[in-house]
């Protein structure tokens, strides 16, 4: 386990408490055993972070995706590390700047099902501020 509820409470008690949304999504094989592939020592979680700088949403593009596709930076947390750190982390390894976390926004329960088979997934967003320069 990642992190632990205390954890999730910390981050709402500093930024805000998320609104949650619950989805169930029908998913590919390929998709699934992807999906299946990043879950190193059990993950099911990511950070995904909104910067809005100079009138501008920041994107990255992930090499495993297809060409032309662009998403908010996102990723996973290491062992021991808190939703904060993480994000902190992401925004400087996935964009290369200093960030800081402004509002947890959202907070989005997905169960992706293939057959029989069924990964729950949360996604923990946060809209970020630009600090500065790495």
């Amino acid at each position: 386990m990642y992190f632990n509820h205390s954890m999730i409470r910390a981050a709402e008690e500093k930024y805000g408490t998320p609104k949650t949304l619950r989805l169930n999504y029908p998913t590919p094989k390929k998709h699934y055993d992807f999906i299946r592939s990043t879950q190193k020592n059990g993950r099911a979680h990511d950070v995904t972070l909104y910067l809005y700088h100079d009138n501008k949403l920041a994107v990255t593009q992930k090499p495993v995706y297809p060409e032309g596709s662009y998403r908010p930076p996102s990723g996973g947390l290491n062992p021991g590390e808190t939703l904060e750190e993480g994000a902190l982390r992401e925004g400087f390894e996935e964009l290369g700047i200093n960030i800081t976390l402004d509002n947890y926004l959202l907070r989005v329960r997905v169960d992706f099902v293939y057959g029989a088979k069924r990964i729950a997934w949360t996604t923990h967003l946060f809209q970020v501020k630009y600090k500065g320069a790495g």
